[in-house]
Protein backbone atom coordinates (compact mmCIF):
# COMPACT_ATOMS: atom_id res chain seq x y z
CA UNK A 1 0.00 0.00 0.00
CA UNK A 2 2.82 2.40 0.90
CA UNK A 3 4.57 1.81 -2.43
CA UNK A 4 1.31 2.33 -4.29
CA UNK A 5 0.70 5.62 -2.45
CA UNK A 6 4.23 6.80 -3.22
CA UNK A 7 3.82 5.90 -6.89
CA UNK A 8 0.51 7.74 -7.05
CA UNK A 9 2.07 10.82 -5.43
CA UNK A 10 4.99 10.68 -7.85
CA UNK A 11 2.65 10.39 -10.83
CA UNK A 12 0.62 13.35 -9.58
CA UNK A 13 3.79 15.42 -9.16
CA UNK A 14 4.92 14.55 -12.68
CA UNK A 15 1.48 15.39 -14.04
CA UNK A 16 1.52 18.75 -12.26
CA UNK A 17 5.03 19.45 -13.54
CA UNK A 18 3.99 18.63 -17.10
CA UNK A 19 0.95 20.91 -16.84
CA UNK A 20 3.10 23.68 -15.36
CA UNK A 21 5.57 23.35 -18.23
CA UNK A 22 2.76 23.36 -20.79
CA UNK A 23 1.34 26.56 -19.31
CA UNK A 24 4.75 28.24 -19.26
CA UNK A 25 5.50 27.23 -22.85
CA UNK A 26 2.29 28.92 -23.95
CA UNK A 27 3.83 32.38 -23.40
CA UNK A 28 7.57 31.71 -23.65
CA UNK A 29 10.09 31.68 -26.47
CA UNK A 30 10.89 28.36 -28.12
CA UNK A 31 13.86 27.60 -25.89
CA UNK A 32 11.88 28.47 -22.73
CA UNK A 33 14.42 30.97 -21.44
CA UNK A 34 12.23 34.08 -21.43
CA UNK A 35 8.67 35.31 -21.85
CA UNK A 36 7.72 36.05 -25.43
CA UNK A 37 6.21 39.48 -24.83
CA UNK A 38 5.03 40.14 -28.41
CA UNK A 39 3.18 36.80 -28.40
CA UNK A 40 1.63 37.51 -25.02
CA UNK A 41 0.55 41.03 -26.05
CA UNK A 42 -0.91 39.66 -29.28
CA UNK A 43 -3.03 37.16 -27.37
CA UNK A 44 -4.31 39.89 -25.06
CA UNK A 45 -5.32 41.96 -28.09
CA UNK A 46 -7.37 39.20 -29.71
CA UNK A 47 -11.16 39.66 -30.06
CA UNK A 48 -13.33 37.74 -27.63
CA UNK A 49 -11.06 38.22 -24.63
CA UNK A 50 -12.92 37.24 -21.46
CA UNK A 51 -12.31 36.12 -17.89
CA UNK A 52 -11.50 32.53 -18.88
CA UNK A 53 -8.89 33.56 -21.45
CA UNK A 54 -7.38 36.18 -19.14
CA UNK A 55 -7.17 33.65 -16.32
CA UNK A 56 -5.33 31.21 -18.60
CA UNK A 57 -2.89 33.87 -19.81
CA UNK A 58 -2.19 34.98 -16.23
CA UNK A 59 -1.63 31.36 -15.15
CA UNK A 60 0.72 30.87 -18.09
CA UNK A 61 2.64 34.01 -17.20
CA UNK A 62 2.98 32.96 -13.57
CA UNK A 63 4.14 29.50 -14.65
CA UNK A 64 6.74 31.13 -16.90
CA UNK A 65 8.02 33.23 -13.99
CA UNK A 66 8.31 30.11 -11.83
CA UNK A 67 10.21 28.34 -14.59
CA UNK A 68 12.55 31.32 -14.96
CA UNK A 69 13.17 31.18 -11.20
CA UNK A 70 14.07 27.48 -11.31
CA UNK A 71 16.45 28.23 -14.19
CA UNK A 72 18.30 30.81 -12.11
CA UNK A 73 16.88 34.13 -13.31
CA UNK A 74 17.92 37.07 -11.16
CA UNK A 75 15.54 38.64 -8.66
CA UNK A 76 15.64 41.88 -10.62
CA UNK A 77 14.63 40.11 -13.81
CA UNK A 78 11.78 38.26 -12.10
CA UNK A 79 10.41 41.42 -10.45
CA UNK A 80 10.58 43.36 -13.72
CA UNK A 81 8.86 40.55 -15.64
CA UNK A 82 6.13 40.16 -13.01
CA UNK A 83 5.49 43.90 -13.14
CA UNK A 84 5.24 43.81 -16.93
CA UNK A 85 2.92 40.80 -16.87
CA UNK A 86 0.54 42.53 -14.47
CA UNK A 87 0.75 45.75 -16.51
CA UNK A 88 -0.47 43.88 -19.58
CA UNK A 89 -3.26 42.06 -17.72
CA UNK A 90 -4.51 45.34 -16.23
CA UNK A 91 -4.40 47.11 -19.57
CA UNK A 92 -6.43 44.32 -21.18
CA UNK A 93 -9.02 44.50 -18.39
CA UNK A 94 -9.14 48.30 -18.73
CA UNK A 95 -9.79 48.01 -22.47
CA UNK A 96 -12.58 45.53 -21.80
CA UNK A 97 -14.49 47.55 -19.22
CA UNK A 98 -13.38 51.19 -18.99
CA UNK A 99 -11.61 52.62 -22.03
CA UNK A 100 -14.69 52.92 -24.26
CA UNK A 101 -17.07 53.87 -21.42
CA UNK A 102 -15.05 56.46 -19.50
CA UNK A 103 -13.07 58.62 -21.88
CA UNK A 104 -10.32 60.67 -20.27
CA UNK A 105 -9.85 58.51 -17.17
CA UNK A 106 -6.30 57.47 -16.29
CA UNK A 107 -5.07 54.23 -14.73
CA UNK A 108 -2.01 54.81 -12.56
CA UNK A 109 0.25 52.40 -10.69
CA UNK A 110 1.31 53.71 -7.28
CA UNK A 111 3.61 52.68 -4.44
CA UNK A 112 5.88 49.71 -5.00
CA UNK A 113 3.97 48.78 -8.12
CA UNK A 114 4.45 52.33 -9.38
CA UNK A 115 8.20 51.89 -8.89
CA UNK A 116 8.06 48.75 -10.99
CA UNK A 117 8.86 46.57 -7.98
CA UNK A 118 5.97 44.13 -7.83
CA UNK A 119 7.04 41.26 -5.59
CA UNK A 120 5.11 37.97 -5.35
CA UNK A 121 2.08 38.24 -3.04
CA UNK A 122 2.39 42.03 -2.82
CA UNK A 123 -0.65 44.24 -3.35
CA UNK A 124 -1.21 45.83 -6.73
CA UNK A 125 -1.94 49.45 -5.79
CA UNK A 126 -3.84 51.54 -8.31
CA UNK A 127 -5.13 55.08 -8.63
CA UNK A 128 -8.00 55.67 -11.03
CA UNK A 129 -7.78 59.36 -11.85
CA UNK A 130 -10.93 61.07 -13.11
CA UNK A 131 -11.70 64.55 -14.28
CA UNK A 132 -14.15 66.67 -12.29
CA UNK A 133 -17.20 65.60 -14.31
CA UNK A 134 -16.71 61.82 -14.39
CA UNK A 135 -17.58 60.67 -10.87
CA UNK A 136 -21.30 60.23 -11.55
CA UNK A 137 -20.80 57.85 -14.48
CA UNK A 138 -17.60 56.18 -13.28
CA UNK A 139 -19.04 53.76 -10.74
CA UNK A 140 -20.28 51.00 -13.04
CA UNK A 141 -17.30 50.69 -15.43
CA UNK A 142 -14.81 50.88 -12.56
CA UNK A 143 -16.77 48.28 -10.60
CA UNK A 144 -16.75 45.96 -13.62
CA UNK A 145 -12.99 46.50 -14.04
CA UNK A 146 -12.17 45.79 -10.40
CA UNK A 147 -14.50 42.79 -10.23
CA UNK A 148 -12.68 41.23 -13.17
CA UNK A 149 -9.33 41.73 -11.45
CA UNK A 150 -10.61 40.20 -8.21
CA UNK A 151 -12.06 37.27 -10.17
CA UNK A 152 -8.55 36.74 -11.55
CA UNK A 153 -7.30 36.40 -7.98
CA UNK A 154 -5.27 39.62 -8.01
CA UNK A 155 -4.75 41.50 -4.73
CA UNK A 156 -5.87 44.96 -5.75
CA UNK A 157 -5.67 48.10 -3.63
CA UNK A 158 -7.32 51.05 -5.30
CA UNK A 159 -8.56 54.60 -4.91
CA UNK A 160 -10.64 56.71 -7.28
CA UNK A 161 -10.00 60.45 -7.18
CA UNK A 162 -9.80 63.61 -9.23
CA UNK A 163 -6.78 65.92 -9.15
CA UNK A 164 -8.16 68.16 -6.39
CA UNK A 165 -8.90 65.13 -4.22
CA UNK A 166 -5.35 63.85 -4.75
CA UNK A 167 -4.01 67.22 -3.63
CA UNK A 168 -6.20 67.28 -0.53
CA UNK A 169 -5.35 63.69 0.42
CA UNK A 170 -1.65 64.37 -0.06
CA UNK A 171 -1.91 67.50 2.09
CA UNK A 172 -3.62 65.52 4.88
CA UNK A 173 -1.45 62.39 4.80
CA UNK A 174 2.28 62.31 4.00
CA UNK A 175 2.07 58.60 3.11
CA UNK A 176 -0.26 59.52 0.24
CA UNK A 177 2.37 61.98 -1.05
CA UNK A 178 5.00 59.23 -1.03
CA UNK A 179 2.73 56.78 -2.80
CA UNK A 180 1.71 59.28 -5.49
CA UNK A 181 5.26 60.49 -6.05
CA UNK A 182 6.16 56.90 -6.93
CA UNK A 183 3.35 56.68 -9.48
CA UNK A 184 3.49 55.49 -13.06
CA UNK A 185 0.94 56.10 -15.80
CA UNK A 186 -0.36 52.84 -17.25
CA UNK A 187 -2.93 54.28 -19.64
CA UNK A 188 -4.93 57.45 -20.10
CA UNK A 189 -4.20 61.10 -20.86
CA UNK A 190 -0.68 62.19 -19.97
CA UNK A 191 -1.89 65.72 -19.24
CA UNK A 192 -4.21 64.44 -16.48
CA UNK A 193 -1.33 62.51 -14.93
CA UNK A 194 0.94 65.57 -15.20
CA UNK A 195 -1.70 67.74 -13.51
CA UNK A 196 -1.83 65.31 -10.60
CA UNK A 197 1.97 65.28 -10.29
CA UNK A 198 2.09 69.07 -10.20
CA UNK A 199 -0.76 69.21 -7.68
CA UNK A 200 1.14 67.06 -5.17
CA UNK A 201 4.48 68.82 -5.69
CA UNK A 202 6.24 70.54 -2.75
CA UNK A 203 5.17 74.02 -3.84
CA UNK A 204 1.53 72.98 -3.66
CA UNK A 205 1.56 70.70 -0.62
CA UNK A 206 3.66 72.93 1.64
CA UNK A 207 2.23 76.29 0.57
Amino acid sequence: MLVTAKNAAAEETLSQSAEHLRLAADVMTGNLDEIDWPKLESRLAEPGLDLTVLRHILASGNAALTLQFTHGATAGRLVADRTKLIDLILLAAWRMHVEHRLKGAALIAVGGYGRGELLPKSDIDLLILLDDHQHARAEEPISDFLTLLWDLGLDIGHSTRNVDECKQQAHDDISVVTSLMESRLLTGPENVFDQMQRAIGPDEIWS
